[in-house]
């Protein structure tokens, strides 16, 4: 299990994480070092390495669900704004190669 991505083995439950969110292609959890409060990634379940690679209606619909949680983090936490971002690619920031 050594050889595969971080976020794939979040996934598999083999690193533990607070999720907040999952159905049967996405899954949403809470960063543990977050920036702020509500922090958290909205990631595939299928190990796709940036966003050019994803099918569009998976695209969608993670970004529907940053939406949802968007709006639950302004309902829940009373912030003023959230950022939805995507890190594509290294040189965009990515660490980890997985979407």
């Amino acid at each position: 299990m050594a050889d595969k991505c971080v976020i794939c083995q979040i996934i598999e439950g083999a690193v533990p994480s607070k999720k907040i969110y999952e159905d049967d292609d996405i899954v949403a959890i809470l960063d543990f070092n977050g920036a702020n409060p509500g922090h958290s990634f909205v990631i595939p379940k299928q190990h796709i390495p940036i966003l050019e690679q994803a099918p569009s209606h998976l695209v969608g619909k993670m970004f529907n669900i940053a939406n949802k949680i968007s709006s639950a983090i302004f309902d829940t936490l009373k912030v003023q704004g959230t950022n939805i971002f995507v890190a594509n690619g290294v040189p965009a920031g990515q660490k980890v190669a997985h979407l």
